[in-house]
């Protein structure tokens, strides 16, 4: 025990002065602790350790040579086993105020098992490759996990599985609409006819998948792949229409056209609160892009579709319409007047239909340029004039002036109306008179003026008078009297012949300007102007001594107001 004390001693450098004052224990445990220090692996220097048996490279001398161990070998190697086995059962010592130099705290070992941990992990990194390179192998001709085509899952299958799963799954194909309250409304494709004629794409889709990233490559697993379907629109339209969000929105829509007012210019609708109601136009619209998409469903309320109800799209573009329509403004000007045709009176000439249809009126339009034309023709009408003899008078009758073409004009205000424009203008005309329409009196200072009762002519020209003479008009007596009225000269003819009833005369200056009646030369007469017409005038024309007919033949131009009175 003395030799046992010094070891333990030294092996503590002299720290703790005496183990034995502490620990105390009898030569039967001291020799257990021997025994197992000198069993143990932990304990024994490697080159001490005796293998296995069956390690042995079977020389039984070798083996033989281990069991000849000193005594003093044994004696050393059981003080050395009690001198770590003291180390580590030594108790903490108590804090008495000494120092740690005096009191020092035993030092605990952990060892962990390095070599079972490295081994395992060998055999981990060993199953993770081969798990890796056996997918690379397998998804070098499969699509990988989760993939997506278009909405079609089609994980760890080939192009050609994939396509025939997208084929299978299209017959029984059935598109799911999903409404307020948890509602949902079914289209089967069978219901429209439809079909997968051709898809596209999937094995540009499988190239675009690399085998070596079949675990960490995310964005190759959902893809689009182009399916051409067809389906029968009308079906899909009808069946639309009758699904039960269709049917009550158009029942909650019903005499909303009588919620629409005109007010300060523009249309407005008396709105319901609330967006309750969808838009069956893009509805329908997204009912077709997600068929032609084969989605598998889709949710009004996340696409939008319910609306207000001046948001139906058949109504709001009503409103628009008829808000382009009022916004228009066409002012007709004639002199110093102006008839204007704005929103105040388009308004009334708009009807919304119940279909949400616009309807401009062609009667009222109509009968607006009826009305029109009445503050513009001049044609017919009566005109008072100041005549070459002073006096004031009043003619009525005849072609010249200005007509108004109504049919051209209701469809060109009509127009101006659907296209929304501002524009100031004249009417269409039939006919237009010479120079500016003024506000009443329409004849240019540029005229021909016959006075039957004086039996005289004045031409006058840009208002000076050129010309006048004596004539001789038609024979009253005889029913050939000259029309009295405001006529247009129509054109002129040099060396015409005039034809009529029992006769045929040839004149040099022919200038008609009311049907056969006209101005022109008469060499066969000898006097002009008193009462020769009255028994002796002419079948309706005014006779003009020769020169002077040479002389207004050269002057004047179709078009030229004649005014016969």
């Amino acid at each position: 025990m003395d030799k046992k004390d010094d070891l333990v001693a030294e092996e503590q450098n002299d720290t703790i002065p005496d183990a034995r004052t502490d620990i105390k224990m009898t030569d039967e445990e001291i020799n257990d602790v021997v025994s197992s220090a000198v069993n143990s692996e932990d304990n024994i220097d490697a080159g001490t350790i005796l293998p296995p048996e069956e390690e042995l490279s079977g020389d039984e001398d070798d083996f033989d040579d281990f069991s000849d161990i000193n005594e003093e070998n044994k004696d050393n190697l059981a003080e050395e086993a009690v001198t770590e086995s003291v180390a580590e059962e030594v108790p903490e010592p108590e804090k008495t105020g000494e120092s740690e130099e005096q009191n020092p705290k035993p030092k605990k070992h952990i060892k962990l098992p390095w070599g079972k941990i490295g081994i395992g992990a060998g055999i981990l990194a060993g199953l993770c490759a081969i798990t890796y390179f056996g997918g690379v192998w397998y998804y070098s001709t499969h699509f990988y996990p989760g993939t997506t085509l278009s909405n079609f899952k089609c994980s760890n299958l080939t192009v050609e599985q994939a396509e025939e799963k997208i084929r299978s799954e299209m017959e029984n194909y059935t598109y799911t609409i999903k409404e307020r309250g948890n509602k949902e409304e079914h289209i089967a494709g069978s219901d429209i006819d439809l079909q997968c004629a051709e898809i596209n794409g999937v094995a540009e889709a499988k190239s675009k998948q690399n085998p070596f990233g079949w675990v960490t490559d995310m964005t190759a697993r959902n893809q689009k792949v182009e399916l051409i379907v067809s389906y029968d629109e009308d079906k899909l339209y009808q069946i639309a229409e009758n699904l039960d969000c269709a049917v009550e929105s158009r029942a909650a829509m019903d005499g909303a056209t009588a919620g629409v007012y005109y007010e300060n210019g523009a249309y407005h609708m008396k709105e319901v609160e609330g967006k309750n109601i969808i838009s069956f136009s893009r509805f329908y619209t997204a009912l077709r892009a997600g068929i032609y998409g084969t989605y598998a469903d889709m949710s009004l309320e996340d696409e939008g579709l319910y609306v207000a109800m001046a948001e139906e799209d058949k109504l709001k573009q009503a409103l628009a319409e008829m808000n382009k329509y009022v916004s228009a403004s066409i002012t007709y000007t004639k002199g110093s007047q102006t008839f204007v045709v704005n929103g105040d009176t388009i308004n009334q000439w708009l009807t919304l239909n119940p279909d949400y249809t616009v309807t401009l009126s062609s009667d009222l339009t109509a009968g607006y340029v009826k009305e029109l034309a009445k503050q513009y023709d001049t044609v017919g009408g009566w005109r008072e004039m100041t005549s070459s003899a002073g006096s004031v008078i009043t003619v009525g009758g005849g072609d010249y002036g200005w007509l108004v073409n109504q049919a051209a004009e209701t469809e060109a205000l009509r127009n101006h109306i659907l296209a929304g424009e501002t524009v100031v203008k004249e009417p269409e005309y039939k006919k237009k008179g010479l120079g500016t329409r003024g506000d009443g009196y329409d004849i240019p200072n540029t005229y021909v003026e016959v006075s039957i009762a004086a039996q005289k002519m004045w031409y006058y020209k840009d208002g000076a008078l050129v010309l006048s003479s004596n004539v001789v008009t038609g024979n009253p007596l005889q029913g050939n009297g000259t029309h009295t009225g405001v006529f247009a000269l129509k054109y002129k003819e040099r060396n015409a012949t005039l034809k009529g009833e029992g006769y045929e005369t040839p004149v040099s200056y022919w200038m008609p300007f009311n049907g056969g009646e006209g101005l022109h030369d008469a060499n066969w007469r000898g006097a002009f102007g008193g009462s020769i017409y009255r028994g002796g005038g002419s079948h309706g024309c005014v006779n003009l001594p020769p020169s002077v007919a040479a002389s207004l033949f050269s002057s004047i131009s179709p078009g030229t107001p004649v005014i016969v009175y």
